[in-house]
């Protein structure tokens, strides 16, 4: 019921309703911005396919040079992309849709290349006895391939992190400051949880960014064992030589 006569408003009557209220503008209001562009993203999937199409010959083929040429394609690609990620620079904006459809699928060649890649380090490693290889370069190699698949996997993340964040409805990571996130804050989250399983200062809102980060930690955590065990072996390898 409304206030009859002339009394003072009630705590009632001041309270104002949502339509009342000043709307703030928030990230998820205001049309999204990507990292990447529509043609950067098929330059990276084609260089992303590559990089599979080097590592699955290598698999094949068990040569050397196709798990060095793995890993040539795979240290540019991260090195590119690591060095337009590290200045931070604010993307131009574009509508929430044409970013959902271009970042559906950014989550699928990175993940094949790293484990992929796990592959052919781990038959290099098996493979490094066969006599036909120099061992000590094989042995290199392998292990390079390692630390390349590795980083490949939590990039391979970050994009996903990304993915999940734009894709929902509200914000389903939330950093510390007022900026809206670039690929290298994703970068940053991915990379702590590959190493330190926490994620560190940054916030989860949303059930879909939950469980991605729940399984971000199972695979780190095997990957981390994996990683452990063949440096192991290279060492044992290096002492009895």
């Amino acid at each position: 019921m409304g206030r009859i006569g002339p009394f003072p408003p009630t705590a009632r009557d001041r309270r104002r309703t949502p339509a009342d209220r000043p709307r703030h503008p928030t990230r998820k209001q205001e049309p999204m911005a990507r990292t990447r562009s529509r043609g950067g993203f098929w330059v990276g999937a084609v260089a992303e396919i590559c990089i599979i199409v080097a590592s699955l010959v290598y698999v094949v083929s068990s040569e050397l040079w196709a798990l060095i040429a793995w890993e040539a394609l795979a240290t540019g690609y991260l090195a590119i992309g690591f060095t337009l990620a590290w200045s931070g620079k604010r993307p131009s904006r574009v509508s929430r849709g044409d970013v959902r459809a271009v970042a559906r699928w950014s989550w699928v060649l990175p993940l094949i290349s790293s484990f992929a890649g796990v592959n052919s380090a781990v038959l290099a490693l098996i493979a490094r006895g066969d006599g036909i290889h120099n061992d000590a370069l094989l042995g290199v190699a392998a292990s390079i391939g390692v630390v390349l698949s590795w980083t490949l996997l939590h990039t391979g993340f970050a994009q996903m992190y990304e993915a999940t964040d734009i894709a929902s409805d509200q914000d389903a990571i939330t950093f510390p400051g007022n900026d809206r996130p670039v690929f290298l804050n994703y970068l940053y989250f991915s990379f702590t949880i590959g190493t330190s399983f926490a994620t560190s200062d940054a916030t989860l809102k949303t059930l879909p960014a939950r469980r991605l980060v729940l399984i971000h930690g199972v695979v780190s955590f095997f990957y981390n064992a994996l990683v452990v065990a063949v440096a192991f072996q290279v060492l044992q390898h290096a002492v009895a030589s």
